[in-house]
């Protein structure tokens, strides 16, 4: 499995800082801006992380979570998003008690996603297994 982590975002401003905040932090990253090729870059590659930004203009995101469950069933994806709504609830409340999908929202301080990060990979690297789980990080003054 390739070490990097796929970084999803239509966003040139959310990729760069996710870029340089994990690359600072010793990650390899590959990033995405154009996210209906998102997709097609998982075929041919492994990555033990997806960061996916669920609010796309030109797809789904959640179109990516799904085709990431049944293609990839390594990869785990951390979502991020600024709003909490229905969709994202209903995401939480379905698969609350499981370990290979968390959600981390915005604003998000870079230690806790850090933090967030690391678990998921270790969880990854540790069990191999289809879990899912989701950790809200709070923004914390």
């Amino acid at each position: 499995m390739a070490r990097g982590i796929l970084i999803v975002a239509d966003d040139a401003s959310t990729l760069v800082y996710l870029k340089e905040l994990l690359e600072k932090n010793g990650y390899q990253t590959l990033l995405c801006e154009a996210e209906e090729f998102a997709m097609e870059m998982l075929k041919p590659m492994e990555f033990p992380l997806v960061i996916l930004d669920i609010n796309l203009a030109q797809i789904n995101g959640w179109e990516i979570v799904k085709y990431i469950k049944y293609e990839a069933p390594e990869t785990c994806v951390l979502i991020i998003t600024g709003t909490k709504n229905a969709k994202t609830a209903e995401f939480e409340e379905k698969y609350a008690d499981t370990e290979r999908f968390m959600i981390s929202y915005k604003p998000f301080i870079a230690k806790s996603f850090l933090i967030q990060v690391r678990e998921i990979i270790d969880n990854n690297n540790n069990t191999k297994q289809s879990n899912y789980c989701i950790n809200e990080v709070k923004n914390v003054t």
